[in-house]
Parts: structure tokens; C-alpha cells; sequence
């Protein structure tokens, strides 16, 4: 029986998988189907980890010795990230504001804790109480989760990515846009 050697390589692009996995979710959550809210979450918290892994992918590949930086959190990463490239991110304003939110959602997300809500009004009348009553009672955390903030972060994201990339050379983009397949397969020689 013949041999045949075989070799196969992809470059995994973390930040790409994230983004694409966040727009996924914000189309989805545009049929309204229920559940639709979740896909905002997805949204967010996906576009929020790829915040983080896009620090992590230019890093590793524009910043000698990254790994002296990656006990930083993600928008120290971003911002050195950034500055490498000759950019002087304004985190007051999008898409930078954004990454900082989305670092901060992200944040309060793993390590959330349950919370008791409540509204106690004893000045409610017969025309109003039902009002009060049938109020959905929303944690600062859920109500961070809307339909603009999942827009937002997406495109946060992409501007981001987009902006990185406008001042890289080719041979840099090839590290960090293109994932690449690659397989190759040689007879070898039987004895």
C-alpha cells in the first residue's frame, strides 16, 4: 500500500471568528423572532470579546515581545495596539468609546451577581397602579441590552478593524485578515 505524506495549515484569526459571530447575531435578531433580546446580548458580548482578541492578534503581530503585555487589560491592548500603528485612539468618542463600553459590559457580565429589584409606591391611585404593576423590572445590565447597542458595538468593531488596518503594509494585512487554507499532499517512496 502506498504512503502519502500529508500536511494541512489554516491561520485562526480569533477576532474575526468573534465579529462574524456578532453580526450573525444582530442579523438574526432583526427577523423578531422570540427570543430576539438574547441575540442582542450575543451581539454585544461577542463584539466585546473581539475587542479583546483583536488587542491580542495586532499585538502579537506588530509588538516586539507582546507577551511582556498580556497581563494588560484589553483597552491598554488596544491602545498600544493602536499607537503602534500611528494612531491616537480618542476613547471620548465612537468607535473607541464603544471598545471601552464593550470592555466594561463585558466585565460586568462575567462576573455578575444576582440582584433583588423592586418598586414599593404606596401613592398609586386606581387609574395608574396597573402601570406600576406590569413594569418589567430591568437590571442596569439588561437594560444596557438594546437594539442600538448591538448596532453600535458591531460597528465599533468593524471601524476599528477597518482603521487598524488602513495603515498596514500587505505583507502585515496577510497576518491579520486573511485566514488561509492550506493542504499539500506528496507520495512517498515505497520500500
Amino acid at each position: 500500500m502506498s504512503r502519502v505524506h500529508v500536511k494541512v495549515k489554516r491561520k485562526f484569526l480569533p477576532h474575526l471568528l468573534l465579529l462574524r459571530g456578532a453580526l450573525r447575531h444582530l442579523e438574526t435578531a432583526k427577523e423578531k423572532k422570540t427570543g430576539y433580546f438574547y441575540d442582542w446580548l450575543g451581539a454585544i458580548l461577542l463584539s466585546a470579546l473581539s475587542i479583546e482578541a483583536i488587542g491580542n492578534t495586532y499585538g502579537e503581530v506588530l509588538i516586539p515581545d507582546w507577551k511582556d503585555f498580556e497581563s494588560a487589560s484589553p483597552i491598554a491592548k488596544l491602545r498600544l495596539v493602536a499607537t503602534s500603528c500611528g494612531i491616537n485612539p480618542d476613547l471620548s468618542k465612537h468607535p473607541w468609546a464603544t471598545a471601552r463600553q464593550l470592555i466594561l459590559f463585558r466585565n460586568r457580565i462575567a462576573h455578575a451577581k444576582p440582584k433583588s429589584l423592586k418598586i414599593d409606591k404606596n401613592d398609586c391611585d386606581e387609574s395608574n397602579y396597573l402601570k406600576v404593576f406590569n413594569t418589567r423590572l430591568e437590571s442596569d445590565l439588561e437594560k444596557m441590552i438594546t437594539e442600538d447597542f448591538a448596532k453600535q458595538s458591531c460597528d465599533a468593531v468593524e471601524q476599528i478593524i477597518g482603521t487598524l488596518n488602513k495603515t498596514r503594509k500587505p505583507s502585515e494585512l496577510y497576518e491579520l485578515v486573511l485566514e488561509g487554507h492550506e493542504s499539500h499532499a506528496t507520495a512517498l517512496n515505497d520500500p
